[in-house]
């Protein structure tokens, strides 16, 4: 069962080497501002990854009941299980953010380029804009994070 969660948590970590590369490696060879997208999907796989495993693990270990709704499983990842985790309050706000980017993306009816920002335009004409800079603190919080969750992981073994 341990080696279950452990598996799930390499898997995250994967996604992260993969976004972590196509900041620093690709994206500064071939500056095709879709990859920046591509970047948040890989960072926000990562973080759908840990926060589920996160909730498994204490859904288990009977410290929290789960839900058919993902936010408000979020919300129980936040207020009850973050802490136990040492994950601050502005990391867990950081998360959302980029969950709630992702969200946008992928429900935009449309999306482009604009100097070097991706834009993403919501339904009611709305746009989010993702840029490196940015990309680079969510990969540095998902990267944070994922630390934390693997250290608490394998001291719980």
């Amino acid at each position: 069962m341990a080696e279950d969660f452990l598996l799930r948590l390499d898997d995250a970590q994967k996604h992260l080497k993969t976004a972590d590369h196509m900041i620093y490696v690709t994206f500064p060879i071939v500056r095709e501002k879709r990859i920046l997208i591509k970047v948040l999907e890989e960072i926000h796989n990562s973080l759908s990854i840990l926060i589920k495993t996160v909730l498994q693990y204490e859904y288990q270990m009977k410290r929290i009941k789960l839900y058919n709704d993902e936010k408000m499983n979020f919300e129980v990842f936040r207020q009850r299980c973050a802490s136990r985790y040492n994950i601050k309050p502005e990391q867990t706000e950081a998360i959302k953010e980029i969950i709630m980017i992702a969200e946008k993306h992928r429900q935009s009816p449309f999306e482009f380029t604009r100097d070097d920002r991706f834009m993403i335009m919501s339904d009611n004409l709305r746009l989010e804009s993702i840029n490196l800079e940015k990309l680079k603190s969510f990969l540095a919080i998902a990267k944070d994070v994922t630390m934390k969750i693997n250290a608490s992981m394998n001291l719980m073994r």
